[in-house]
Parts: structure tokens; C-alpha cells; sequence
């Protein structure tokens, strides 16, 4: 009877054992940004980015498609701020497509708006270049305010 007993125990143990690890294993993978393949990997070069931050939404016509995977500072090579995304791959990135940066609400997070106003026939290679559309400042718009009035 006891080692019935002790053969019990052991099963349970397996058993719970066996569950956490599938658990921290699903955990793990929704983490991650779930059970995607590799994204494709995208640039753009900006003006400025102000207030973007590594990980911010990439919105495609409004949708969630991706996130920004790394942002370098201007340095030798160019003057503008290059921003690396990731867009999911069933997203299909014309050529003509064009990235601005702008806020979730008034103050929002900010994150990159995509669109195509002018879609093109084809697709924008893997590790290509996107337009990009600089926003004015609002010391730019009241600067231009001053001018008129």
C-alpha cells in the first residue's frame, strides 16, 4: 500500500512538473510577440524623431503591424536618425508607402504611421528604405503663425 502510495505521488509530480514548463514555455512565447515567424525588417530615415522610443507601435492604415526594433542617433555617415522596424510578414509594404511619426491621442505614446497614398506596383524589398514625411515642429508652426501675422 505504501509504495502504491509513493507511486502516486511520483505521477503528480510529473505531472505538475511537465505543466509549468509548458506554461513558462507559453508565457514565454506570447512574450515575445507570440507564435510569429521573423518579421521583415524595414528603415527609415528621419529629421528628427522626438520622442520615439525602441519598441513603439508600427501602425499600417491604422492597424498594429509591427514595432520599432532599434533607433540610431546621426553620426559620420548620415544626418538623419535611422529608425530599423519590424513589419509582420502577411503585411505586404508597396512601393510609395510613406512613414510618419505621430501620437496615440493628444499626448499620447508616440509611434509610425505608415500609408500609401500613391500605392505602387510593387513590393518594397526586405531591408529597404521608406519614405519618410517629417512633421513640422510646433516651434516651426508658431514660427510660421509670426510670419503671417
Amino acid at each position: 500500500m505504501a509504495a502504491s502510495y509513493r507511486r502516486e505521488e511520483i505521477k503528480a509530480g510529473i505531472t505538475i512538473l511537465v505543466s509549468v514548463v509548458i506554461l513558462a514555455l507559453g508565457i514565454l512565447l506570447v512574450g515575445r510577440g507570440g507564435f510569429e515567424t521573423t518579421p521583415k525588417h524595414y528603415r527609415i530615415e528621419f529629421g528628427g524623431v522626438g520622442g520615439l522610443e525602441e519598441g513603439a507601435q508600427v501602425r499600417f492604415g491604422g492597424v498594429k503591424v509591427g514595432r520599432v526594433l532599434r533607433i540610431t542617433p546621426p553620426g559620420k555617415d548620415s544626418a538623419l536618425v535611422q529608425v530599423l522596424i519590424g513589419v509582420r510578414k502577411d503585411v505586404m509594404v508597396r512601393t510609395g508607402t510613406e512613414a510618419v511619426i505621430s501620437t496615440l491621442g493628444l499626448v499620447g505614446e508616440h509611434y509610425i504611421e505608415l500609408a500609401n497614398p500613391k500605392p505602387g506596383p510593387g513590393e518594397i524589398p526586405q531591408g529597404g528604405l521608406i519614405a519618410a514625411k517629417d512633421q513640422a515642429s510646433i516651434a516651426e508652426v508658431l514660427q510660421s503663425v509670426r510670419d503671417v501675422g
